[in-house]
């Protein structure tokens, strides 16, 4: 029988002759062993995986490392890659530093406690472990082993990525001393996945992944600038599918939300494709320990149709790429971009059918696929042939971030399982990070995945004054077409099961139908796309008045989820704003208005808009504006409108949109008109807002009630812990 949590054996023997019974009690014990000096990588701290930081304190520690001894009880003493001493050499194979031999021979009532207790700390030494080794918590890895003369991109914990020369193999594991071309340093490491590659056609084996024509850093950099340029350029823009025209990637929005938990904390905060990249491109300061963070990410667009598929994934690799340029290369190796279309994937798996499986199990087919891809990439063979290089180094060093589409149509359905496959068995387990992009209907059962979903749609109709005698058919096939989302959604209204979406306009020649925009906004709202468009664009065109009764109808509603509306320049009249003001006061969706105009928007419209986010009854959350008299933008830190003349309903909506906006640090209004009312304004956005640090208001004609509303509620500010300074006149 089995007794107990220790996994004890009681075992029964009969004895037939006298009839007695013996009991045996035994401790099963599955061991997997190895030679000294192979190499592993240890990816869990489970089965009692334990070790000691350089501060004495114990906890899980992933990387490479080397076995260095056997124990008795067939537990693994392996010392981690690169750690370093106190006294500045490392703690790898090849140390003086004297093992800690009373705890490496154990009795078998020592082991027997341990089998019982695997979790207890066993400490073996400074960058060192005790594993009870099984596929759980180690993978074995190939030992790098170079001759003399070989010259490598070598990531130095100090200087980064640098050029290197080996000296000489130390005969263990995978230690080599190195010199530094540079400097003419000489240092001993070792040599992992992570943290090198070999350059040229002198390295061990010319046909290896590591081989290359790339001579130095200098070459590698150079390379991958140039490649990420042409990516840049060739995804900068992207066709909107509602009006056809091309549309700059990087001014658009895109709204993310996550569908599953994930070990890493920074996905909680992701709301938008920019949260993704970020931790796509973040920096693996554990590098040359044999550790790279790798979060594998599965991202659906909103629908079954392609173009938000395209607009996804164009989305993240434009701004991933932008990224990647722009990132600090200091103390780590720069990462590089890859797109994988699923044309490219298709293409070779039907190519070779044949032995598309074996290239999977020997982990071969990323390698294939970047050739393929690469073949494709730019104007000329050169540059594929240049690319390619450049990618088969990242692909050595664990540097690729990996953009892979993800699509499957009924006539191909056979390809899923090998997709499948090859995410599973080969890019799980590359060291490289990936992002999955596919529609709202495909998605690979990826449990270790982040899942994150397009959020909402957005409209966009600037500049759209001739338009086209079929508006209203367009609109209904792309309201239809667009407004397709899970039957779960669609019943329940669910705000975070929405779609993201930002649409550009066309012009389309000059006909003499004009903009229907109050029908375009009753069809928009009246249908299931009124409940996921996040944004709303109408600047320059001339509206007439039944548009805004149309869109103070949208805005008052409560399944309204617009956070963006654009009404620049649109000729809206006295009337029309009054009807728009009633709308927006009842709405609590919006975070952005735009309502610049000329000749401008008459300042008592601006000072009932500023009333309605000042008035603690009403909804309206405004952050961000742009009107005639100023611009608050997201980012904006300072805002500085000195010597700007503004009237008090301009300075009555900034107060508002102060309340609400958590950004703004310092806000200068020096002699820029600030009447006593003005200042009561201002007063109760300072009371709201505790990340204001700084108002100036000198030369402004301040009456006695204004600045006592004013001291007011600055002392409110200091008894609550939130001071604030205010240059006021006469101070």
């Amino acid at each position: 029988m089995l007794r107990g949590d220790d996994y004890t054996l009681i075992v029964k023997l009969d004895r037939e002759i006298s009839g007695r019974s013996i009991y045996l009690e035994l401790v099963p014990h599955l061991a997997f062993a190895c030679a000294e000096g192979t190499r592993l990588q240890v990816r869990s701290n489970e089965g009692g995986v334990v070790s000691r930081g350089p501060n004495g304190a114990s906890g899980p520690l992933l990387g490479c490392g080397t076995v260095i001894e056997l124990l008795d009880d067939d537990r693994l003493r392996v010392r981690i890659d690169n750690i370093q001493l106190a006294d500045g050499a490392t703690g790898s194979a090849g140390s003086e530093r004297p093992k800690p031999r009373n705890m490496v021979r154990q009795s078998t009532a020592s082991f027997k406690k341990k089998a019982r207790d695997p979790a207890q700390p066993v400490f073996a030494g400074f960058g060192e472990l005790l594993i009870d080794a099984s596929p759980i918590n180690v993978r074995p890895i190939t030992a790098a082993h170079y001759e003399p003369g070989c010259r490598l991109l070598f990531l130095h914990q100090e200087a980064g990525l640098v050029d290197a020369v080996v000296v000489e193999w130390l005969q263990f594991g995978a230690r080599h001393q190195l010199q530094l071309v540079e400097t003419g340093q000489l240092l001993e490491a070792d040599l992992n996945q992570y943290n090198h590659t070999s350059m040229g056609l002198d390295g061990p084996d010319a046909t290896s992944p590591t081989a290359s024509c790339m001579r130095s850093v200098s070459d590698y950099r150079a390379a991958r600038a140039a490649y990420c340029e042409a990516l840049l350029q060739a995804h900068e823009t992207v066709v909107e599918a509602f009006s056809g025209k091309r549309v700059e990637v990087a001014k658009q929005l895109v709204f993310v939300t996550p569908h599953t938990a994930s070990a890493n904390p920074k996905l909680e905060g992701v709301r938008r494709v920019r949260d993704v990249v970020a931790i796509l491109a973040e920096p693996s300061p554990k590098r040359p320990l044999g550790f790279h963070s790798v979060e594998p990410m599965q991202m659906r667009a909103g629908s079954v149709h392609q173009a938000q598929r395209e607009w996804l994934l164009t989305n993240v690799l434009y701004k991933l790429t932008a990224t990647l340029r722009d990132a600090d290369e200091a103390g780590t190796v720069p990462l590089v971009p890859l797109l994988l279309r699923h044309a490219v994937i298709a293409s070779f798996i039907t190519a070779n059918m044949n032995r598309v499986h074996q290239l999977i199990d020997e982990g071969a087919m990323l390698r294939e696929l970047i050739g393929l891809a690469a073949s494709k990439f730019g104007e000329s063979a050169e540059m594929g042939a240049r690319v390619r290089e450049l990618l088969l180094q990242a692909l050595s060093m664990c540097a690729l971030v990996v953009v892979v589409e993800y699509a499957l149509q009924d006539d191909v359905a056979f390809m899923g399982p090998i997709i499948e496959a090859f995410v599973h068995k080969e890019l799980m387990l590359s060291g490289h990070r990936f992002v999955l992009i596919g529609s709202s209907d495909v998605a690979l059962p990826l449990p270790e995945a982040a899942t994150l979903s397009m959020e909402s749609f957005g409209l966009n109709f600037r500049e759209w004054v001739h338009f086209r005698p079929d508006a209203s058919g367009a609109l209904s096939s792309a309201t239809a077409d667009y407004s397709e989302v899970s039957s779960t959604t669609a019943e329940d209204g669910d705000p975070q099961g929405r779609r993201s979406l930002e649409l550009g306009s066309r012009e389309y020649g000059h006909f003499e139908k004009r903009l229907e925009a109050a029908k375009l906004i009753s069809e928009i709202h009246s249908s299931r796309m009124g409940k996921m468009v996040s944004a709303l664009h109408l600047g320059s065109n001339p509206l007439e008045h039944d548009a805004s009764a149309a869109a103070s109808a949208w805005l008052r509603s409560p399944s309204c989820v617009l956070r963006s509306l654009d009404l620049s320049y649109t000729g809206l009249q006295m009337v029309d704003w009054k009807v728009l003001c009633a709308g927006l006061h009842a709405n609590a969706s919006l975070t952005f208005l735009d309502v610049r105009a000329w000749p401008p928007v008459a300042d008592s419209v601006l000072g009932t808009l500023g009333r309605s986010l000042l008035d603690p009854g009403s909804p309206l959350s405004l952050r961000f504006a742009r009107t005639n008299a100023f611009d608050v933008l997201e980012g904006i830190r300072k805002l500085s409108l000195e010597e700007t003349a503004m009237g008090t309903g301009a300075i009555c909506m900034l107060a508002g949109v102060l309340k609400h906006n958590a950004m703004v640090r310092e806000v200068n209004l020096s002699a820029a008109g600030v009447t006593s009312e003005g200042a009561a304004a201002l007063a109760i956005a300072l009371r709201a807002n505790s990340a204001l640090a700084v108002l100036r208001l000198l030369h402004n004609p301040l009456e006695s009630a204004g600045l006592a509303h004013l001291h007011e509620a600055i002392a409110e500010r200091v008894s609550t812990g939130h001071p604030l300074q205010v240059d006021l006149p006469g101070a």
